[in-house]
């Protein structure tokens, strides 16, 4: 589970668009991540972040995950655009 958090501080690309930039990180005491036993031990997420721009009929997110599994860190990213038409 993760906590993640940002502060906004009103950051627009140069299309107008909104950027929000939220981030979890392992052993943080506002924005921390929650593990299972299992997965604290076996494979720990120790970083999580994402950003979102939304405007212009548009929102695209991307997020990069990182796990450490079995003392080997992996990164993960994913991103996408949901567009109206």
């Amino acid at each position: 589970m993760f906590w993640q958090g940002g502060i906004y501080n009103g950051e627009v690309d140069r299309d107008g668009r909104t950027i929000l930039d939220v981030a979890a990180k392992a052993g943080d005491k506002q924005w921390g991540i929650i593990q299972s036993p299992f997965m604290e031990e076996k494979a720990r997420t120790t970083e999580f972040k994402r950003r979102v721009v939304v405007g212009n009929g548009k929102l695209t997110y991307a997020e990069t995950t990182i796990v450490d599994i079995y003392g080997k860190v992996f990164e993960h990213t994913e991103q996408n655009d949901l567009v109206l038409t």
